[in-house]
């Protein structure tokens, strides 16, 4: 392993910079990239580039790789699960890692029992399973959302998705049965399903946003749009694709606050690395679609279930969440310190190991030049970095849950190092 942190300029050689290149020749512009870099190979946090130089992971895959890059449990499930049985659609036959990880998670979701499962491939792909799964329950058409919420890059899950750049400019219109109310209030959402509640069929909601910036809400929000919605006579959707499988410290953040959601959607991190998602809910809800309604060619695959299944198994002692938690102060207590120290305007928050640096500028405005800066300057020091917000000013961190302590440390120094480079004066 040869990490280097030191700051270096723009500008990559050697097979990244050939493959950039046909990157360019090949790839829309539509698929954006936030390092660019080309990685050959990764292990837990570490990752290494096609040129030989190791970076460390703070991106987990946008939150995919909660139990770390290639964990060897997981690896042993895939490779095991692929000499057995590749790939058969459920459509055609069931397979037993689908059954048996369907009723794993049937018992792990914070969700009255009985409770049924459906496997999916992606978080926006669970997404419009369960808004279908909600219009068959209720027999309604509306779908309410909330501002800055992300919940996908597909025709529904893009309706429902708050944050109009860069993701909905210039592809409208969307779904028209949507509405959208702020985040984080009560009020607007009262007086929306007041006015409109008999044609509500589902509300959708994440925990603490996501893409949004990592904003956790009031203590009661959650909840109080549980109770608003369930007297409306609507479906809850809590959509747990980045805040799930010990994210913020608990298996679901629903789990913080005690809010059952009537259906949960899950993803990410779920496959520990491979392409899998799932819908969960009470059973009379998933049970309203008839056969064939619900389901899709690589829905459930039987290699990415066995590494799921790798993945419960790790989770099952809790000693992943205790870890989240300790990493989240203490990242959370290093930052505060570095943003301190700099002199400069930040909002340090998390919940867990769900952990963000909200950048603004004197006037109290966001400063989105600051935090891709700070970006620019870890990339630099190969740190992977991702930025979040309505305004891109939020540098978060989503750091595998068993990172090494000195790893995490030496991470936090490039992020302190970039600030400091950053920092006005």
């Amino acid at each position: 392993m040869t990490l280097d942190s030191t700051a270096r300029s723009p500008g990559p050689g050697g097979r990244t910079g050939d493959l950039l290149s046909l990157r360019a020749r090949v790839v829309p512009r539509g698929v954006s990239t936030a390092n660019p870099t080309v990685i050959d190979s990764a292990t837990g946090s570490v990752w290494t580039d096609v040129d030989g130089d190791d970076w460390i992971d703070f991106t987990g895959g946008i939150g995919s790789l909660n139990v770390g890059a290639g964990h060897p449990a997981v690896v042993a499930a895939i490779t095991e699960q692929a000499q057995r049985l590749l790939h058969t659609c459920s459509h055609v036959a069931w397979h037993e890692p689908y059954l048996r990880l369907a009723e794993r998670l049937a018992t792990m979701v914070p969700i009255d029992p009985p409770v049924k499962v459906m496997l999916c491939t992606t978080g926006a792909e669970a997404v419009e399973n369960a808004v279908k799964i909600a219009r068959a329950a209720t027999g309604r058409p509306l779908v309410v959302s909330f501002s800055a919420a992300f919940h996908g890059r597909t025709w529904m899950a893009l309706s429902l998705t708050g944050k109009e750049r860069p993701y909905r400019n210039g592809i409208g219109p969307l779904v028209a049965e949507v509405r959208r109310v702020p985040f984080g209030e009560i009020e607007p959402l009262s007086e929306l399903l007041a006015a409109h509640g008999e044609a509500v069929g589902a509300v959708i909601v994440e925990p603490i946003l996501g893409e949004g910036g990592f904003v956790i809400p009031p203590a009661d929000f959650l909840p109080r749009v549980a109770e608003l919605t369930r007297a409306a006579g609507a479906v809850l959707i809590a959509d747990e694709v980045q805040t799930g499988f010990g994210r913020t410290g608990r298996l679901f953040a629903c789990e913080h606050t005690g809010v059952r959601p009537d259906l949960m959607v899950l993803g990410k991190s779920i496959g520990g690395g491979l392409p899998l998602a799932a819908v969960a809910g009470r059973s009379e809800l998933m049970d309203a679609p008839g056969p064939g309604v619900l389901g899709g060619t690589y829905a459930g695959n039987p290699v990415a279930c066995a590494a799921s299944l790798a993945v419960c198994d790790l989770f099952a002692d809790g000693s992943l969440l205790e870890r989240a938690n300790a990493l989240g102060i203490h990242a959370r207590a290093r930052l505060e310190a570095a943003v301190e120290a700099a002199g400069v305007r930040a909002d340090v928050r998390g919940l867990g190991a769900m952990v963000a640096v909200e950048f603004f500028d004197q006037a109290g405005a966001p400063h989105t030049a600051m935090a891709a800066a700070v970006q620019a300057g870890c990339m630099r020091r190969r740190l992977l970095t991702l930025r979040a917000g309505m305004d891109d000013n939020v540098l978060r961190l989503h750091c595998a849950l068993a990172i090494e302590e000195e790893l995490l440390d030496r991470g936090l120094d490039v992020i302190t190092d970039a600030i400091n480079e950053a920092a006005p004066g």
